[in-house]
């Protein structure tokens, strides 16, 4: 069985309850969250092993997290514990018309100011891991997050280890001094399958990708995932997420892979009465990584990520929770049918 690891930066999530906004509510609901351990709970709730490599504060918040994340089975013995804060996000979520809003509390957060020589690289990615995810979330936290990233993908590198990175351009995000075109190029140069839409290749990898048309769904993917293999030779596969809002409720989702050789497009989903779409990228990320890693064909591959993002929508929480033949049903055009 291959092992997974992934890096980056735990959160706790305030959100108030129902559709109220932030100014209306006397009490918030928590929820743990992050890009990468997004996608370590759904690699895990699919019987994969699957560690996370963090940091937290030494204190309840951080028990909190990590208790959390080994009771949905990951491992958790490269969280590391310290004394500092843990990063927050409020979340005020959308409804109809009205779109989502995220505010960010996570500076200075744990994970972001370590060092990156407290990082032993050697002891947290050995011979036992075969899969190493990264996020564009990360580097864009601090310098030392950037360095942090490099030197994980150095010590990867030539070792037979897979590197997945999913973008997720967060423009409020990058304050510590680089662009974004400046950083993210020498990453996803050491990597081998990136997850990217057209934001993030414009603004995280300076791509010239103004050929395609955003409201037509298969003009030139083709293209764009063919310029980006060449921008960087060492990436193997390419998948770009395609998501078209109807509103706050309705989203249209699709997802398109390219293997250096040929394309496919996913069967869309139309994804009504969302109930949360935070981490439903992570879930369609999680949904690929384990495709792969399993094995299965590209337009297979294809089809269970977009079943997965669409599952997520339902599901209140930054993770996906849910067995791998739920997403193989919804994959399989199997829509809210009673299971009995």
């Amino acid at each position: 069985m291959l092992r997974f690891a992934t890096f980056g930066d735990i959160l706790i999530r305030l959100s108030p309850p129902g559709f109220k906004r932030l100014s209306q509510t006397s009490s918030l609901e928590i929820n743990i969250g992050g890009a990468e351990a997004n996608v370590a709970v759904a690699l895990s709730q699919w019987k994969n092993e699957v560690q996370m490599i963090s940091a937290v504060p030494d204190n309840d918040l951080g028990k909190m997290v990590t208790d959390k994340l080994s009771g949905l089975n990951v491992d958790i013995k490269n969280i590391s514990k310290g004394d500092g804060r843990i990063g927050l996000y409020f979340l005020e979520p959308g409804t109809g018309t009205r779109g989502g809003k995220v505010t960010y509390d996570r500076q200075g957060s744990l994970f972001s100011i370590q060092d990156p020589d407290n990082w032993h690289w050697p002891e947290l990615i050995n011979e036992n891991i075969s899969w190493f995810h990264w996020s564009g979330i990360t580097p864009a936290l601090t310098e030392s997050s950037f360095l942090s990233t490099k030197k994980a993908l150095e010590h990867v590198s030539n070792k037979g280890i897979t590197v997945s990175v999913d973008l997720n351009y967060r423009g409020n995000l990058w304050k510590w001094g680089k662009d974004p075109i400046e950083v993210c190029p020498q990453l996803v140069a050491k990597s081998d399958i990136i997850i990217t839409n057209e934001e993030a290749t414009r603004k995280m990898l300076g791509l010239n990708i103004d050929y395609i048309d955003e409201e037509v769904i298969r003009t030139n993917y083709d293209r764009m995932a063919g310029d980006i293999l060449d921008a960087f030779p060492m990436l193997k596969m390419v998948f770009i997420p395609i998501r078209r809002t109807v509103d706050a409720s309705e989203n249209y989702i699709s997802l398109y892979g390219f293997d250096g050789e040929k394309g496919y497009l996913s069967t869309g989903i139309q994804v009504k009465n969302i109930v949360d779409r935070v981490g439903a990228g992570d879930a369609m990320t999680a949904a690929i990584i384990h495709g792969i890693s399993s094995g299965k064909p590209l337009d297979q591959i294809i089809n269970l990520g977009v079943a997965a993002s669409a599952l997520k929508h339902s599901i209140p929480g930054d993770f996906l929770i849910s067995d791998f033949s739920e997403v193989e049903s919804i994959a399989l055009g199997n829509k809210s049918k009673i299971s009995r």
